[in-house]
């Protein structure tokens, strides 16, 4: 929902081009959709809370890296998503 308001306030802006980018949103989109229903099985809700309680704290350190301009190496973080899972199926399951 959201990419097709944004999608209509860039074609306004910049043309067709937004509509021939939106086969590449598709892919790119759908490849993840189609990714978490092959794991659906696999992640349990209490895994998901755990992965997604990793990522919050990570979209907080992009945030405080664009209003305070610090210095948080947000993509150094991506291998904690990794420690999460390891986590819960070693210490909790």
């Amino acid at each position: 929902m959201l990419d097709g308001v944004s999608s209509i306030v860039f074609a306004s802006a910049f043309g067709a081009g937004v509509l021939l980018s939106a086969v590449t949103v598709l892919l790119y989109q759908g490849s993840i959709v189609l990714f978490a229903v092959a794991l659906q099985g696999v992640f349990s809700d209490a895994l998901i809370t755990r992965i997604s309680a990793t990522g919050c704290v990570m979209i907080l350190g992009i945030g405080l890296n664009q209003i305070l301009q610090t210095k948080i190496k947000v993509a150094n973080m991506l291998p904690a998503l990794l420690v999460a899972i390891a986590y819960y199926y070693i210490i909790l399951v």
